[in-house]
């Protein structure tokens, strides 16, 4: 939002610096913090649901990428964003970042994908918080 009104530019090193340092320090920052032993015990019961959200997420990312035409508007870089957006749904925003590095995108293309993920996934949210809300079931 701040790129689009002029307040910050859409591209700068301290970005890159970000990106590179700053988050991988924030995740080992937030493993000391961890119950290990929770983890463990818990990380059991949701390997398999975990496992097939995440093959789910995957087959979703193929069905999308045979039916909508991202190839035409993004070029090179389509691949890279559906990749990255897949890994960002499976394991986070940091997965995003790091896919979308590692397969070239640009700047912009990442910023583009995440903005554009961002107006689909929180209004599912939304939904999903006045669904579980609602008493529907």
């Amino acid at each position: 939002l701040l790129v689009n009104v002029g307040a910050l530019p859409a591209e700068s090193p301290v970005y890159g610096v970000v990106v590179k340092k700053l988050v991988p320090l924030a995740v080992a920052a937030l493993l000391f913090a961890a119950d290990l032993d929770r983890v463990r015990r818990e990380g059991r019961k949701l390997l398999l649901p975990y496992s097939l959200a995440a093959l789910g997420t995957v087959a979703g990312t193929l069905a999308a990428w045979a039916v909508v035409p991202l190839g035409r508007e993004l070029g090179g870089g389509a691949a890279t964003i559906a990749a990255a957006l897949c890994a960002r749904h499976v394991g986070g925003a940091v997965n995003y970042v790091a896919v979308a590095e590692y397969g070239g995108a640009t700047p912009s293309l990442v910023a583009a994908g995440i903005a554009a993920d961002n107006c689909v996934v929180a209004p599912f949210f939304v939904a999903l918080f006045a669904w579980s809300g609602s008493g529907l079931e």
